[in-house]
């Protein structure tokens, strides 16, 4: 700072450092807030009797991924009947969440996001297809744990086993899925869904991998690579153009790929979210309209949180059930 006085210098450094400190403990505030008001209101429904008590089954695993390296916990739901003798024959779609950041344990969507409730409510209350709900712990190397869904480049700081979470997802996670539970083993039976950067997440995997996946959530997600913020640590210092682009739907769509038309992608945000994610709704409808991909594009009111995502995951389903009632029905 040319023609600034040492003491001044020092004192707008001291000043931005305080800005930064400030806004960096508003935001976990927030955070914590919102935890607190989640738990709170979990512990409401508990005493009050109004929880809901599940059909079918949620139980925690744990699975070596060779991918990672390390060991990871997977929460999944089974529907109602899945244990009855009677249908043991019965094969089921499989419904895989991704988490946000920040995620300490990895299982929000089961804590906050209540999916296995959702699911259960609807598959009794509603006569929606019966599916099975995995719910990884997908953490990475990044601050709080952000993992952004990809194979971390090798050139990553802080490097240990749990980068390579894309194959984790991809390989190991649907590998483990198939060998263990009674799943459809089909593209057409699989759904992969997130909310914010697990959203993203579901989309670039989803959309790289179409012979795994043909159906995606992305709720309040992204649609290009950010390599800045929590993700820095996952991307590296310089990320190369190449690793970016490869990891950026709303960019590499523009090279096609006949297999993307048979996909289908539930696109959802909150009227109240940040402009960010709503503009990145945008560019991304945009570009699956110019491909001819099907899709579903809503918003609801709320903001960038569980209260709306729970909501946004029902109308997902929802508008999902055709193909889970289709691709569920008996061969033959």
């Amino acid at each position: 700072m040319k023609g600034v006085p040492i003491g001044t210098r020092r004192s707008l450094f001291v000043r931005g450092a305080l800005v930064v400190a400030t806004l960096f403990c508003a935001g976990n505030l927030l955070w914590q807030i919102d935890w607190v008001r989640q738990y709170s209101e979990m512990a409401w429904i508990a005493v009050s009797g109004h929880r809901w008590v599940l059909h079918g089954n949620s139980t925690a695993h744990q699975m070596t991924s060779p991918s990672t390296g390390d060991k990871r916990i997977v929460v999944v739901y089974t529907p109602p009947g899945y244990n009855d003798p009677a249908q043991a024959a019965t094969h089921y779609p499989v419904l895989y969440l991704l988490h946000g950041s920040p995620d300490p344990n990895g299982d929000s969507w089961v804590r906050f996001g209540r999916a296995p409730e959702i699911v259960d409510r609807m598959i009794v209350t509603d006569n929606f297809p019966p599916i099975i709900v995995v719910c990884p712990n997908a953490n990475g190397i990044g601050t709080f744990g952000d993992s952004e869904y990809i194979d971390a480049p090798a050139y990553s700081r802080r490097r240990r086993s749990a980068t390579r979470i894309e194959s984790f997802i991809d390989k190991d996670l649907v590998a483990w899925t198939d060998k263990n539970f009674r799943t459809i083993d089909d593209p057409r039976a699989r759904i992969l869904g997130g909310a914010s950067s697990g959203g993203y997440g579901a989309v670039n995997i989803g959309l790289k991998h179409p012979d795994i996946y043909s159906m995606m959530i992305s709720l309040s997600g992204y649609y290009r690579a950010d390599p800045t913020g929590w993700a820095r640590p996952v991307w590296g210092r310089h990320p190369s153009n190449s690793d970016l682009l490869e990891n950026s739907p709303v960019d590499y769509l523009a090279n096609g790929n006949p297999q993307w038309r048979q996909d289908f992608i539930y696109v959802g945000d909150g009227t109240s979210d940040r402009t960010y994610y709503r503009n990145s709704d945008k560019q991304m409808v945009a570009a699956l309209t110019r491909q001819g991909i099907p899709y579903a594009f809503q918003l609801v009111p709320g903001r960038h949180s569980w209260d709306l995502w729970r909501t946004l995951l029902v109308n997902a389903l929802g508008d999902l059930r055709p193909r889970l009632i289709d691709v569920s029905k008996p061969a033959g």
